[in-house]
């Protein structure tokens, strides 16, 4: 999660300067449509992250993959999934603390999106041959 966030900030700041550049710093950091190009970058990053591999640049470096079935993970099960973890943040981590009691370990945005995160394994294929 920490490891995404730099990503963001990184995507905000560049988005920002993007911004700031067009409108020749007149923009307001607090306005709602700012707010909301800032929440469409995060929620493209994640969109393109979960559909393309199944993974962010944060989950390979734990090795934690996201399973969406056969379904894939498309746009609705990404916003599904982000306000899950959005709800599951705000009770001071409820969402990801009820996982612990549950017999599958899902948590908040696991139930939200119907998919659910796995270790990915640790070895990787060898060269085919004798």
């Amino acid at each position: 999660m920490v490891y995404d966030g730099l990503v963001l900030v990184a995507l905000w700041m560049a988005g920002g300067a993007l911004v700031v550049a067009a409108t020749g710093g007149a923009v307001a950091s607090g306005s709602l449509p700012f707010q909301l190009y800032l929440a469409g970058l995060a929620f493209i990053y994640f969109w393109l992250s979960w559909r393309g591999g199944g993974q962010t640049l944060g989950m390979r470096a734990w090795r934690i993959r996201l399973d969406a079935g056969d379904r894939g993970f498309g746009a609705m099960r990404t916003l599904a999934r982000l306000l899950g973890a959005v709800a599951a943040i705000l009770p001071l981590g409820l969402g990801y603390w009820s996982s612990l009691a549950r017999a599958d370990r899902a948590a908040w945005p696991d139930l939200a999106s119907r998919s659910r995160l796995f270790v990915a394994s640790t070895r990787r294929p060898g060269p085919k041959g004798p």
